[in-house]
């Protein structure tokens, strides 16, 4: 792909960093003379430690949804946070120079991640609750991507009893209840959950699958809950504040995680369900969950 030959619409792009694990392997290179499989900072130079990380960068175009592979680097366990800043700084600084326009970052929320973007705020003096830092003296907006965050949505929630606006509190038990009783009936509600998705903390490999934390912080569990109650079954009345909460956090997930302008199904919010525009409904629900954000986490 040649960046010079787009137009300039399609040249905005994220670039989007994550690290993959490896096996631990050495193989010579004939054509570098080198042996790969030691840890690789590329201009941060080598060391001997054995890598068993690839730290993967690429760019996607907002507007047009071409994807590049652009860089890997090899590291042993995790990268350091004040390389990882330097790194994107590099590759940022390159691009533009290539002619791409990277106008944000996206990556999970690993701790190397969060203190790396923290330190390129402070490098730019910009205060930490701003959601941006600057390469060149052009902002970068941060971003976390939206599947993690609900992950760590869910997992915040089977720890925590999660109180919001003021009073009302979030308990995940309220979510096994409601399967176990919808679980007995002739038609059942949840029908796309299973009882392990419940129980994740047993289930390693089913904790980091996002469909999983979307099926359980569901419009259908909300709905399901609300009619346990409604029906007056063994589930308390406060269940209600729990089910607003799945919701809330649905159509959260909604509203990040859509790319098509008419990307809707009668199970999700018509208004969230697409994307961002100026006739969307995105703006008026941000600003309505923004005044949520001071929440307060209960040890359970």
């Amino acid at each position: 792909m040649r960046i010079e030959k787009l137009k300039p619409r399609d040249r905005l792009c994220k670039l989007m960093f994550d690290e993959v694990s490896l096996s631990t392997n050495l193989t010579y290179s004939r054509s570098t003379d080198k042996i790969i499989g030691f840890e690789d900072l590329g201009s941060l130079g080598r060391n001997k430690n054995y890598a068993n990380h690839a730290l993967v960068f690429m760019i996607q175009g907002i507007s047009s949804g071409w994807k590049q592979p652009i860089a890997y680097y090899f590291v042993k366990d995790s990268i350091k946070s004040i390389k990882l800043k330097l790194i994107i700084k590099e590759i940022i600084s390159k691009l533009n120079m290539a002619g791409a326009k990277v106008i944000c970052t996206v990556c999970d929320q690993a701790s190397s991640n969060v203190k790396a973007l923290r330190l390129l705020k402070e490098e730019s003096n910009v205060e930490y609750k701003e959601p941006y830092f600057k390469v060149n003296s052009k902002k970068i907006v941060c971003l976390y991507d939206s599947p993690h965050l609900l992950k760590s949505l869910r997992n915040a929630l089977l720890k925590y009893m999660i109180y919001y606006d003021e009073t009302k509190k979030a308990k995940f038990m309220y979510l096994r209840q409601a399967y176990q009783f919808d679980s007995t009936r002739r038609f059942q509600t949840l029908h796309k959950i299973r009882e392990p998705f419940l129980y994740v903390n047993r289930y390693r490999l089913l904790k980091m699958k996002v469909s999983i934390a979307a099926k359980t912080l569901s419009a259908s569990m909300a709905a399901a809950l609300e009619t346990l109650i409604d029906s007056k079954e063994n589930i308390p009345s406060e269940a209600i504040e729990t089910a607003f909460f799945v919701k809330e956090a649905n159509d959260l997930f909604d509203s990040f995680n859509s790319t098509g302008i008419n990307m809707r199904n009668n199970h999700c919010n018509p208004k969230l369900r697409c994307a961002l525009t100026k006739k969307s409904g995105h703006f008026d629900f941000w600003n309505k969950m923004e005044k949520k954000k001071n929440r307060k986490l209960e040890i359970l």
